[in-house]
């Protein structure tokens, strides 16, 4: 599930970066969302895996 959201994460954020990052609040939503999503993803992996190596 965490590939399918980081790629949209890339989308929202080359499509800031085309718009010279005045975009609408549908990518703003996006880009936070799939940036919340990714943080707590990563914390959960290092959360459960962290200690096994």
């Amino acid at each position: 599930m965490t590939l399918p959201v980081a790629l949209l994460w890339v989308l929202f954020a080359g499509w800031a970066a085309w718009m010279d990052f005045r975009i609408g609040p549908i990518a703003h939503a996006g880009l936070g969302l799939t940036s919340l999503y990714l943080l707590c993803a990563g914390a959960a992996q290092q959360l459960i895996y962290g200690r096994e190596g």
